[in-house]
């Protein structure tokens, strides 16, 4: 029986995940336009990057960094500032790329993708979601928590790595269309 639970618990987690991760938000947008605009293969390492900013996001709200923002609502202004004032320099980053699709020197680096979820407003509301609404029938604390992470990546990477990839299914439309 407590198998049974275990699984269903880990399959509406996964796909709770797949839905809050997946849909259409900063960084599903991002990497779309970084598959438009540089392909799929310039763009797995902001994937990468991207990838490591959400694990971080997950430690830091299993962390609880929420009980510390809420303790001082000036500081959720500063960072709702900072995340946005870089949300556009990455917009812009994508979007000003001249009359070239393929200029490789704009596409968002590692860095950049990194940085991107460390700010991202909805990754962080997502694990909170998820932390509030999944509890898998673990012993251990630890090993609960990084369970449900491991599946949380799981899932983010592979909705991640489709947004890249319909992007950049898309450029060679939108490089030569016929």
């Amino acid at each position: 029986m407590e198998r049974k639970l275990y699984l269903e618990t880990s399959i509406q987690l996964f796909l709770a995940s797949v839905i809050l991760l997946g849909s259409p938000g900063p960084v599903p947008m991002a990497l779309a336009a970084t598959g438009i605009s540089f392909g799929f293969k310039a763009g797995l390492g902001y994937l990468k990057g991207i990838v490591l900013g959400l694990a971080v996001v997950m430690i830091i709200t299993a962390m609880a960094l929420t009980l510390v923002i809420n303790a001082s609502p000036m500081l959720v202004d500063v960072l709702k500032w900072i995340s946005a004032l870089y949300m556009v320099y990455v917009a812009y980053k994508i979007a000003s790329l001249g009359s070239t699709l393929s200029d490789q020197k704009n596409c968002p680096s590692f860095t950049d993708g990194i940085v991107f979820n460390l700010i991202n407003p909805k990754a962080y509301a997502a694990f909170l979601a998820i932390n509030s609404q999944f509890t898998l029938p673990i012993a251990g604390e630890l090993e609960r928590f990084m369970t449900t992470g491991i599946i949380c990546l799981i899932a983010g990477i592979l909705v991640d790595i489709v947004w890249l990839a319909i992007g950049g299914y898309f450029k060679p439309i939108l490089i030569e269309p016929k």
